[in-house]
């Protein structure tokens, strides 16, 4: 998927574009779930409630301080500043 964005996303429309191009590909979105342990060996989280969701892909999204980057990094570091980047 390539869209032309003459610089900068906000994070709305790179929001929308996420979500849209994963339940377009039949992803299930959840919302309002606490992650409370990620496992990057197993490709599962765990959530408050005490369920374990596993998946192909996990999107951590939770920020610089999220369990999601820990758990990639395996400390609680905060990162440096990218600005906008691609991957092809």
């Amino acid at each position: 998927m390539l869209i032309d964005v003459r610089g900068h996303v906000q994070h709305a429309v790179l929001y929308d574009v996420l979500h849209d191009a994963a339940t377009a590909a039949g992803a299930k979105v959840r919302y309002g779930a606490q992650v409370v342990d990620v496992d990057t060996e197993e490709l599962c989280v765990q959530l408050s409630s005490g369920e374990t969701l596993t998946a192909d892909v996990i999107v951590g999204a939770d920020g610089e301080y999220g369990r999601c980057r820990e758990a990639v990094i395996g400390q609680k570091v905060r990162g440096a500043p990218t600005g906008p980047v691609m991957y092809e």
